[in-house]
Parts: C-alpha cells; sequence; structure tokens
C-alpha cells in the first residue's frame, strides 16, 4: 500500500488547508503554528524562513513521517512558499507548483518498495482569516495533480511504461473551518468541477496490460473531524487509541456523472468494460461508537466484451445500495450493526433476453433484489490495535459475537414473481463447542412461484422433474396465502433447536 490514512490527511492538510493559525496576527505565527501542527501528527519538519515586508518566506522546506517497521516513511519536499499579509486581517499561502513526495513501505518480508509521486498544482491559494483558536480559510485551485514518477522494488526502478498513476482535477474551491482546543475540530467542504483518473499496469515482458481510466463531474465532498493533540502526536498511534481518545470523522462525497473504462489485454485476448452512473454517493462515520458506511449510484449502465462470450453483455440498474455499520471497539454492551444491499430496476439487453427466451414467455420487468439487517453484536477484542490483533490471532480469537439479527427487509422481484420476507433471531454464545444457537423465525411470502415454474418448464430451463421437487418442498414448507398464486410460510427454530414450518416440525 503506497499511502496510509495519515499520509494522505497531510497531503491534503498542507496543499488545500494549510492547517494554519491565525491570519490576523502575523505570518510568522502562522507559520509556527503549521510547524506545531505537522509535529502534532508525528512529522519532523526541516526549514527556513525570512521575511521581506509583509512577505514572509519558508525555505528549503521538508517534512518526514514514520509509520513504523512495515508501513515505512513518507517524505514530502515543499522547497519553497509564501505567506503574505494582506493589510486586512487576512495572509494568503501560496504554494510550489510542483511537490514531490516519496514514500517507503515494506511489500514483503525483506522486500521493500519505493514510490515516487508528484503533487502539481495550478492557481492554487489559500486565504487564511480568523484567531489563532478559531481559524477560517477559503481555497481556490485551477487544476491539482497527482502524478506517479517512478515505482522502484528492491532498488531496481520499474519503467515508465510498466506502471503509471495520475489523478487530475480542475476547477476546485473550497473552505475550511478550525476550531483549537484540547482537540483539532473541523468543518470542510470541497467541491471540483471534473476530476479524471488513470491506472495502467504492464507485463514487463510485453505479454499484457491492464488499463483503468475514469472521469466523474460535480465532485462535492462536506464533512467535520475532530482530531485529539495528545495521541495524534505520532504517525504509529494506533486507531484504537486514537478513538478512545476521541478522533471522529462525519464526511459525504458526491459526483455527478461517473464514467469507468476497464481493458485487459493478452497476446489472446481482450478484455473491456464500460461502466457509467449519473451520480454517486459515498457516506462515511467512525467514531469511537463504530463505524457507519453507506454508497450507492443511480443509473448505472454496463457493457462488457469479454473472449469468453461471443457477444457484449449489458445491463442497466436504475438504483444500487450498500450499507455497513458496526462497532469497533469493545464494550460491556453489544452494539448495533447493520448489514444492507439493494438493486432496484435491474434490466438486461434484449439480445440475452433472446438465448434464453426467444419466444418472450418470461416477463421483461426490470429486477428487485432487497436486503437489510440489523442487529447487536459484542466485539472480544480491539482488533484495531496491532497487538491486541496479533495476540487474538494467534490464539484463533473470534473477532465479534452476534447477539441479535433482525432481517428488517428481503425482497426479490424477478420474471413475474416476488418473495417478501422479514424476520428476527436472537444467538446463544454461551456453548462451547460449534456456533451459536439461534432462536427466532422467519415469515416468508411468494407471489408467482407456481407461475414462474410452469414458464421456466415451457421455455425448456427447469426440467419437469426438478419442477415437480420444487412444488413439492413449497408444499412442505408453505400454505396457500390469500390471492391465488400465492404462497406463506413462518420457518422458525425454537430453544431446543427444532426447525418448525407453519407449526409443524420438519427438523
Amino acid at each position: 500500500m503506497f499511502f496510509s490514512k495519515k499520509t494522505l490527511s497531510a497531503a491534503v492538510a498542507l496543499m488545500a488547508t494549510g492547517s494554519v493559525a491565525s491570519a490576523d496576527v502575523t505570518a510568522d505565527d502562522i507559520w509556527a503554528d503549521f510547524q506545531a501542527y505537522m509535529a502534532g501528527i508525528g512529522y519532523e519538519m526541516t526549514g527556513t524562513t525570512t521575511r521581506q515586508g509583509n512577505v514572509l518566506t519558508a525555505s528549503d522546506v521538508g517534512m518526514t513521517g514514520t509509520f513504523g517497521p512495515e508501513a515505512g516513511t513518507m517524505q514530502m519536499q515543499l522547497g519553497t512558499f509564501t505567506l503574505s499579509e494582506n493589510g486586512d486581517g487576512s495572509v494568503d499561502i501560496r504554494f510550489p507548483e510542483v511537490v514531490p513526495i516519496t514514500t517507503e513501505f515494506e511489500i514483503d518480508d525483506g522486500v521493500r518498495g519505493r514510490s515516487n509521486m508528484e503533487y502539481r498544482q495550478q492557481g492554487a491559494v489559500v486565504t487564511a482569516s480568523g484567531t489563532p483558536a478559531d481559524l477560517s480559510y477559503v481555497f481556490s485551485a485551477d487544476t491539482i495533480s497527482f502524478v506517479s514518477d517512478g515505482l522502484e522494488i528492491d532498488g531496481t526502478e520499474t519503467e515508465e511504461e510498466i506502471y503509471t498513476l495520475r489523478v487530475d482535477m480542475s476547477g476546485l474551491s473550497g473552505t475550511t473551518d478550525m476550531l483549537l482546543g484540547s482537540t483539532r475540530n473541523y468543518d470542510q467542504a470541497l467541491n471540483a468541477e471534473t476530476a479524471t483518473y488513470s491506472m495502467i499496469f504492464s507485463d514487463p515482458s510485453g505479454e499484457g496490460e491492464g488499463r483503468i481510466t475514469g472521469s466523474m463531474d460535480e465532485v462535492k465532498f462536506a464533512g467535520i473531524a475532530e482530531v485529539p493533540l495528545m495521541v495524534a502526536q505520532s504517525l504509529q498511534t494506533d486507531m484504537n487509541t486514537m478513538l478512545g481518545a476521541g478522533f471522529a470523522v462525519d464526511g459525504t462525497f458526491t459526483t455527478g456523472r461517473n464514467d469507468v473504462k476497464i481493458m485487459s489485454t493478452t497476446p489472446d485476448a481482450l478484455f473491456s468494460g464500460d461502466i457509467t452512473s449519473d451520480a454517486s454517493s459515498l457516506d462515511v462515520k467512525m467514531n469511537k461508537d463504530g463505524l457507519t458506511y453507506a454508497a450507492g449510484q443511480s443509473g448505472m449502465d454496463v457493457q462488457i466484451s469479454a473472449p469468453s462470450v461471443p457477444f457484449p453483455i449489458a445491463f442497466r440498474v436504475a438504483d444500487t445500495g450498500f450499507n455497513l455499520s458496526m462497532p469497533l471497539r469493545t464494550a460491556d454492551t453489544a452494539g448495533a450493526f447493520a448489514l444492507g444491499f439493494s438493486m432496484e430496476g435491474f434490466s438486461t439487453d434484449e439480445a440475452i433476453w433472446a438465448l434464453i427466451d426467444p419466444g418472450a414467455q418470461l416477463p421483461r420487468d426490470p429486477a428487485t433484489l432487497i436486503l437489510q439487517i440489523t442487529g447487536k453484536a459484542k466485539v472480544l477484542f480491539d482488533f484495531l490495535d496491532p497487538t491486541a490483533l496479533t495476540a487474538a490471532q494467534s490464539e484463533g480469537e473470534t473477532p465479534a459475537e452476534i447477539e441479535s439479527a433482525d432481517i428488517e427487509a428481503l425482497r426479490l422481484d424477478i420474471a413475474g414473481a416476488e418473495l417478501t420476507g422479514t424476520g428476527a433471531f436472537t444467538f446463544d454464545n454461551s456453548q462451547d463447542v460449534g456456533p451459536p444457537q439461534p432462536v427466532g423465525g422467519v415469515n416468508l411470502r411468494l407471489e408467482g412461484g407456481n407461475g414462474l415454474i410452469d414458464r421456466l418448464v415451457a421455455i425448456g430451463l427447469l426440467p419437469e422433474e426438478q419442477a415437480m421437487a420444487a412444488r413439492m418442498m413449497m408444499g412442505l414448507l408453505a400454505v396457500p396465502g390469500d390471492t391465488p398464486d400465492t404462497l406463506t410460510s413462518r420457518i422458525e427454530i425454537n430453544e431446543q433447536g427444532h426447525v418448525m414450518a407453519n407449526g409443524q416440525r420438519i427438523q
């Protein structure tokens, strides 16, 4: 991994926000606070300053951070930048247009890697104002780029044609409010009109290449963060300690149109894919109470061409979503967790339908799959603490135990049939041997199931004997509902471990 979370945090803080102190005093005070901030998160900083009138110039500025023997180090050479007092209680901070960033890391035992990148910017300026403990600043830039400038493995430098990485953003603007007390609190917004990226990986022997390129419009980020001062003084501070001291983040990332192109070539085959979407979003929240993650896309179109398939594969999904929340640290009581997935309005190209159902006996209505599970789980050891994680792994310990799980929503709607359900289970974790004992039940409803089986038999996708077995199974587990071709079922597991279907024991 070329960059840790704190590597990226330092780069963003340096280039986009500056993390400076009061521009209502002097440029010297801003420089002093900048040094204190970087030292406070574990970076060793060098450089000298000279003043001419209202301009403070920082020269030969460099930063080095050590993340640990395995994670490696990161170095940034800022060169020269200026802090200009405007005379109205504000200061402009201008960084050089090119900043080299070098990261060293361990790939495997005894195998070291070195990544060289450049941070490039044009028309970038940070304007800071406020007081030393309550700072506001505005950031703008015409363009910002991260460009790979070489990758070394055990001292051997790869050729540019073998590995390249580039990210470009244009039309950037942003604001940050920083409140300094026992913690540094940030309230930040960043906008970019467009963003593009490309990654190319080539076989050194020339036998193949992988390429990923993409673009995004209307890129926006808004978030808040709380960083404790006393425990963030080392880049090797583990996340568990940070969370316990009050570290917290809550951010939302959104985009307009996305376009991703994937291509893989070998001497024998060519694989390509094109994925577009109208909009996307990502929400992340992390604090001592746990992690919450939610992602979604709308209007997604996918086209794939593969050598093993004689025709292009194309499908569309109106909306997709994924969510996860979970506790991160040990506690006396269980914490809430959630896991969900949704895919609504899935439709495929008619060419695929024609292969499996040329007579159009199956309904072509878009399919939907929704699953949402919530519950309570107890973390058994602090897996974000590397020492605790290593000890638990050596003992083969389970990281968490589930106390309860509720099926909040289950829906599968496809080819004229719809399955829905809800349920709730508790789990007995007191047993020394075997998995936890579940107790609870699930309520299911199937509409159009028999009709779908009939159509699958008619088009030859389902043999008659398998259809008969499916109907017998539905008769065993379900009872007729209140409308034609509707089945309902209540499946339960009692405290004795017996499985019941509609009150009748089946196991």
